[in-house]
């Protein structure tokens, strides 16, 4: 018993004199502390190793670790199970996934009669008069990211000018990271408006469009990747530092936004349908 607790008592000063004080990996070593947040489980993946070396940057990286820390054995991991506090992922760049139209949009218009009913004997009668618009788009994966994640994914996709220049639409839809998978996107600001009137007539223009689009989604790596080497090494900026075995990097900080991001391409239509302003005649000739 006296020679465990004499044990103990040894363990407990090489701690505190810190001998053993994380001999194995380096909590922030030349780059500074960022916490990231967890993913967003709707627009983020987790990013594995293979995935991460298809980044354009990733000679990049690994020539930083090399300046760094030193080449030599080493094992490079993402995402390890003892540090989750400091992941990689892949993750949709909203503000990349606007619609290119293919040409102009193919566009019909036509007069609905509106049939109202009436109130009382002074001739006025209500009429409902369909107002807003709603669209209807069919795509396809044409091409999908070389980050090999086909976890499904939610983003907001923008297109314009489907019914005039002014026209600005924009629709939330999930869609997976795989070709030739279709996804669709629906809006829908349609609704009702009441109108009295004392004219015979009363006519309503709908406007449908059709549109060809092409569009691209940026998919971004951030996080941190870990280079694991054989051997304790110190900082080559500080060769008489702690060492580690275990080294992370900040792509978020080493990479530009270019150097660590992959595209997926989608192609497709949209088909919509505009209520129009109304027109009231005291007559069946047709006014303008």
């Amino acid at each position: 018993m006296q020679s465990f607790l004499s044990l103990l008592s040894l363990l407990g000063l090489l701690f505190a004199r810190g001998t053993f004080a994380s001999p194995y990996y380096a909590v922030n070593q030349g780059l500074n502390v960022t916490m990231i947040p967890r993913a967003d489980a709707s627009k983020c993946a987790a990013l594995s190793i293979e995935d991460a070396k298809k980044m354009p940057g990733w000679a990049k990286l690994e020539k930083y670790a090399k300046d760094t820390w030193g080449d030599g054995d080493w094992n490079i991991v993402t995402n390890p199970e003892d540090f989750l506090d400091r992941p990689a992922n892949a993750c949709v760049d909203d503000s990349t996934t606007t619609v290119t139209p293919k040409g102009s949009p193919e566009c019909t218009a036509r007069v609905q009669d509106l049939v109202g009913t009436t109130d009382g004997t002074d001739g006025e009668q209500t009429v409902s008069i369909a107002t807003g618009q709603s669209t209807e788009g069919s795509w396809t994966v044409s091409q999908s990211s070389s980050f090999n994640i086909g976890t499904s994914f939610t983003v907001d996709v923008g297109f314009e000018g489907l019914f005039d220049a002014s026209t600005s639409i924009t629709i939330s839809t999930t869609f997976e990271n795989s070709s030739g998978r279709s996804f669709s996107t629906t809006t829908d600001s349609t609704g009702t408006q009441k109108v009295t009137t004392k004219t015979n007539k009363t006519v309503l223009e709908v406007k449908t469009c059709n549109q060809l689009g092409e569009g691209r989604m940026r998919f971004v790596a951030t996080g941190y990747v870990w280079f694991n080497y054989e051997d304790r090494r110190a900082p080559k900026s500080d060769p008489d530092g702690d060492k580690h075995y275990k080294y992370s990097a900040f792509i978020d900080d080493i990479l530009t936004l270019d150097e660590r991001s992959s595209w997926m391409s989608y192609s497709g239509f949209v088909k919509g349908i505009s209520n129009g302003h109304y027109n009231q005649f005291c007559n069946d000739d047709v006014v303008d």
